[in-house]
């Protein structure tokens, strides 16, 4: 769940990686050996302890036409539960752009605009 840049310096390594879903935990879970399990569950409760906590969260409420964009790999995210009443509709739409994509199109688009900045 969380990457080390090294994994043998627990106290003093920064932390290179954070990769997390409680839905896919159990992936994680198998690697783990059986001498492992109390304190992979210790650092689980400690870890969502520190997600749930309201000073570490950030609510935004959307309304009608918001585009909300971030980093996948930067942000941790989530939603809400919510409740549709008087027959209102709710639509969210999700997707997912590579970086090299959008890297290359901004180039391209500048290249158009400055061509003399075309190396």
């Amino acid at each position: 769940i969380i990457t080390l840049d090294d994994p043998h310096d627990l106290r003093g390594s920064m932390i290179s990686a954070i990769n997390h879903s409680d839905h896919h935990r159990d992936s994680v879970f198998n690697g783990i050996p059986p001498s492992m399990v109390k304190e992979f569950y210790a650092a689980c409760k400690l870890w969502d302890s520190l997600l749930n906590d309201e000073a570490n969260i950030l609510w935004n409420k959307s309304q009608p036409g918001d585009i909300l964009c971030f980093n996948n790999r930067r942000v941790l995210h989530g939603r809400s539960g919510f409740e549709l009443t008087h027959g209102d509709k709710r639509k969210l739409i999700g997707t997912y752009l590579r970086w090299d994509e959008i890297r290359s199109m901004a180039r391209i688009k500048a290249a158009a605009i400055l061509p003399e900045w075309l190396i």
